[in-house]
């Protein structure tokens, strides 16, 4: 089940999210950094805190965007939407 929901949120971003986190988890996971950590110390993970925190923004926005296009499908094909309060 969490696989389908998954791929749902993966389908649901645009291309350039899909850009954004697939280099931004690359650059992450690489040996190359901007702020080399061997010149600054601990300063040279601001650059990787950065990346992390561009990927996780853009993440949030694509499932923002993936609930946003199910709540207005579930409108859509005459479905009530209730809420417990």
């Amino acid at each position: 089940m969490a696989q389908n929901e998954l791929w749902t949120l993966w389908g649901a971003a645009h291309l350039r999210d899909k850009l954004i986190i697939v280099i931004g988890l690359l650059y992450v996971l690489s040996p190359i950094d901007i702020i080399p950590e061997i010149v600054l110390g601990p300063l040279g993970l601001l650059d990787d805190g950065g990346a992390i925190l561009i990927v996780l923004l853009t993440l949030w926005s694509v499932l923002k965007r993936a609930q946003q296009a199910q709540a207005s499908s579930s409108v859509i094909e005459g479905e009530e939407i209730k809420r417990d309060k």
